[in-house]
C-alpha cells in the first residue's frame, strides 16, 4: 500500500475546496487529499494537517491510483464538493461533505462530527487508491484498532470510527486500499468522531448525502 506520505505534496492552495458543518471545516485538494481538518471544532488540534507539514501533518487521500489534479465544483446551492477526473475512456468523481449537527446551538455536543466521501466511476473502469493517516496535532500517529465496533483510529483524546463499503488494510499507523471501480460503482467512506462506525451502510451514507443537500438548499433559500 505504500508509505504514509501524501502522493502529491503541497497541492496549490487555489486547488482546494472547503467542506464543513458550521462547527469545523476541512480542506480537500484537487488530487483527492483531505489535508486540513481540526476536530471537534475550528479551534481544536488538527488530525489532518499535511497542508502545512507533509511529513507530520496527517492526510486522507481518495482518488485515482495515478495522482492528478482534478476539477472541483460545488453541487448547486450546497457546500457539497465534487472533484472530477477524466482520462481516455474513463471518468471518476469524488464527493465530499459533512452532515449537519442535530442542533443549531453552537455549544451542542450531541451533534456528531462526520466526514463522508464517495468515489463514483462515471465512465469506463478506473484503478483507485485510498490512504488514511491521521495525526495528533502534528505529532503522534494514530493507533489503529479493530473490534466489535469495527475499525477505529485513536488520535490524541479522540477515536475516529471508520466505515467503508470496500475492504481496507491497516499497516502500522495507516489504513489503505487499492480497488478497481467500473462504471456506476460507488465506493463509500465514513469517518465518525468518537462514535462507532456500526451504524453506517451505503444506504445510510446516501441518506446523509440527500439530507445534507436538502439542508443547504433550504438554508440558502
Amino acid at each position: 500500500m505504500g508509505n504514509a506520505s501524501p502522493i502529491v505534496a503541497y497541492p496549490p492552495i487555489e486547488k482546494h475546496g472547503l467542506i464543513g458543518d458550521r462547527r469545523t471545516a476541512a480542506l480537500v485538494a484537487a488530487d483527492g487529499t483531505l489535508d486540513w481538518l481540526c476536530l471537534p471544532n475550528y479551534d481544536d488540534a488538527p488530525v489532518f494537517g499535511s497542508l502545512l507539514d507533509v511529513e507530520q501533518g496527517g492526510f486522507w487521500r481518495f482518488g485515482p491510483s495515478i495522482p492528478a489534479l482534478g476539477e472541483q465544483r460545488y453541487f448547486r446551492n450546497s457546500a457539497i464538493l465534487s472533484t472530477l477526473w477524466s482520462g481516455p475512456g474513463w471518468q471518476l468523481e469524488l464527493t465530499d461533505f459533512m452532515p449537519q449537527p442535530r442542533s443549531d446551538r453552537p455549544s451542542d455536543q450531541q451533534g456528531r462530527r462526520v466526514v463522508i466521501r464517495q468515489l463514483l466511476c462515471r465512465r469506463g473502469q478506473v484503478d483507485c487508491s485510498m490512504r488514511l493517516a491521521p495525526r495528533d496535532d502534528f505529532g503522534h500517529p494514530a493507533r489503529v484498532e479493530t473490534g466489535s465496533d469495527g475499525l477505529q483510529m485513536a488520535v490524541g483524546p479522540h477515536r475516529l470510527g471508520l466505515w467503508t463499503s470496500f475492504p481496507v488494510q491497516a499497516t502500522g499507523d495507516t489504513v489503505g486500499a487499492d480497488l478497481a471501480l467500473r462504471v456506476g460503482e460507488p465506493a463509500w467512506m465514513v469517518l465518525d468522531l468518537d462514535a462507532s462506525s456500526a451504524r453506517w451502510s451505503a444506504k445510510a451514507a446516501q441518506d446523509a448525502l440527500d439530507a445534507t443537500r436538502e439542508y443547504w438548499q433550504n438554508w440558502l433559500g
